[in-house]
């Protein structure tokens, strides 16, 4: 049995995820793992508090993640990758979309039309 990442799937308390990008000033770094331990709705933004721990599971701290787009540049504020169990495959594959890396990447460094 394996997991997959799921890019900046909804998330519920105890969820296991992995930093992919955070916006704050005072962010936790790319990689880090955490556990969900909280979601709230604020201004009517998704506010998931994170405790975050690195790779190999030494304590970070907690930060919460916010699910919502920037006004200002148009992009998400948080990225992260939800982990789930293969055997979830089925029920999650027709709701999400499940990419790799080096598709993030390529995806990350698109122009989208300035006009329609």
């Amino acid at each position: 049995m394996g997991v997959k990442r799921l890019v900046n799937a909804d998330l519920s308390k105890g969820d296991k995820i992995q930093l992919i990008s955070m916006t704050d000033p005072y962010k936790i770094p790319s990689g880090m793992m955490g556990i969900v331990t909280s979601v709230s709705e604020v201004q009517g933004s998704k506010i998931f508090g994170v405790k975050w721990e690195t790779p190999d599971g030494k304590p970070v701290g907690s930060l919460s993640l916010i699910d919502d787009i920037n006004p200002e540049t148009g992009k998400r504020f948080d990225n992260w990758f939800k982990i789930v169990e293969e055997d979830d495959e089925e029920e999650l594959s027709e709701r999400y979309l499940t990419l790799t890396k080096g598709q993030i990447l390529r995806e990350s460094k698109k122009k989208f039309l300035k006009s329609f």
